[in-house]
């Protein structure tokens, strides 16, 4: 409902059962987290600058403030977006990406067809993150989906020329799980600060 929709908001959170949890993408990142134990979750948008930003990180942060998350208990997901197949970025991305991933930036940009571009590497960006920020790297899943390469099934910004619609990535809790109420869940800006388990789903909205 768009008197629910926050905005400016690239992450959510929330430990509330049956609240779903949304954000839009067409190439950029979605970034699903559970923690389990408690539970809790959280969903970030990770374009270039949020992925800079280590938003999926922060969002860790968010979590385990509001309701005592600890990342090595997380398990994470990277939805379909934007490969590095198709992601040819110049020196205005590139160079934020390096100072970001100063030791890991090599696996993360490949030097391009084109003087002076790079194939950049979201997914494996944002994986690092998350294992910096204390996920274990066989609780990550990457759909390696890329939506450029399959814009007939995806939405794509760039493969479409700026002129795509938004796919909806949508995370929650089952109705059954048990949680602290209305009140705890909160949201963040991009670059800033089985049954009985977690729903979801992404599609074409």
């Amino acid at each position: 409902e768009r008197g629910t929709a926050i905005p400016g908001a690239d992450a959510l959170i929330t430990d509330e059962p049956g609240l779903t949890l949304l954000i839009g993408c067409a190439d950029c990142v979605p970034v699903y987290l559970v923690d389990p134990d408690l539970p809790s979750i959280g969903l970030a948008h990770a374009g270039w600058r949020g992925t800079v930003g280590r938003i999926a990180a922060k969002t860790l942060e968010a979590m385990a403030q509001a309701f005592g998350t600890r990342s090595g208990r997380v398990l994470a997901a990277i939805g379909p977006s934007i490969g590095s197949c198709c992601y040819e970025v110049d020196e205005a991305v590139a160079g934020p990406l390096r100072e970001a991933f100063p030791e890991d930036w090599p696996l993360l940009l490949d030097p391009g067809l084109r003087p002076g571009r790079w194939q950049c590497d979201l997914w494996a960006a944002n994986r690092t993150a998350l294992i910096q920020a204390g996920v274990a790297a066989d609780r990550i899943r990457v759909a390696s989906l890329c939506t450029a390469c399959n814009h007939e099934t995806f939405f794509s910004h760039r493969a479409s020329g700026g002129r795509a619609g938004r796919m909806a990535a949508l995370l929650a809790l089952n109705d059954s799980e048990s949680g602290r109420g209305p009140d705890d869940q909160g949201s963040l800006k991009d670059g800033e600060g089985d049954r009985g388990g977690p729903q979801e789903e992404e599609g074409r909205r």
